[in-house]
């Protein structure tokens, strides 16, 4: 399914959650969660080549429970994408492309029974480009390049959480992330997107 697929039945998913039924008086305190991230996509040098890529993070953030189903959500990211491609002389590249991201996100949270509930999120990223790095272990080759400039980035999520205690929970989901545009550093020999991100998350959060 493409992204844009995705985005509009989450879209629709959130709007019938929200405005489809009551809300309730009752907030709930907010959560501290942690994530771990793994999955693949796509990264482009604009104007020059695309590249398959597998990705790996983590996060912390915090989550606020607005009403019983509509949530909101601020993280602080780690992203790592990492490729192999030839050059036009035919060297084997290790491509490393390290992101700091700070995903802020809304949705919805639903109860499927006392201790499942699905969610579904919606959301926009500012993804900072600190560091892109290209090794080649045989030619001695070790070149890494700082603030490549900030992208910003529409992202979705969907997942099922599993009530511990009442205090911890246990996640798991899948994600969708796709640069929009990006503002560079003025370096522009090396503007890197994220053209498509697929990845599953498993986290843990903790109400305080």
């Amino acid at each position: 399914m493409k992204t844009s697929n995705f985005l509009m039945i989450l879209l629709l998913f959130i709007c019938i959650n929200i405005y489809g039924q009551e809300k309730n008086e009752n907030k709930s305190e907010p959560k501290i969660f942690t994530k771990a991230l793994f999955g693949i996509g796509e990264i482009e040098l604009e104007n020059n080549y695309k590249l398959n890529a597998n990705f790996s993070g983590g996060s912390i953030g915090v989550e606020f429970t607005a009403t019983e189903f509509f949530l909101i959500s601020l993280e602080f990211e780690y992203l790592r994408g990492k490729a192999d491609y030839f050059d036009l002389d035919g060297k084997f590249i290790h491509l490393s492309n390290n992101y700091i991201q700070l995903p802020v996100s809304v949705g919805v949270n639903q109860n499927v029974s006392e201790n499942t509930a699905i969610y579904g999120k919606i959301g926009f990223v500012f993804s900072y480009l600190y560091k892109s790095k290209s090794e080649n272990l045989k030619i001695d080759l070790d070149n890494s390049i700082d603030n490549l400039g900030i992208n910003f980035a529409v992202v979705a999520a969907a997942g099922i959480r599993q009530k511990i205690n009442d205090d911890f929970n246990l996640s798991l989901g899948l994600r969708t992330q796709a640069d929009t545009f990006s503002i560079s550093n003025g370096n522009s020999s090396n503007i890197w997107s994220i053209n498509e991100l697929y990845a599953f998350e498993l986290g843990i959060d903790y109400k305080f």
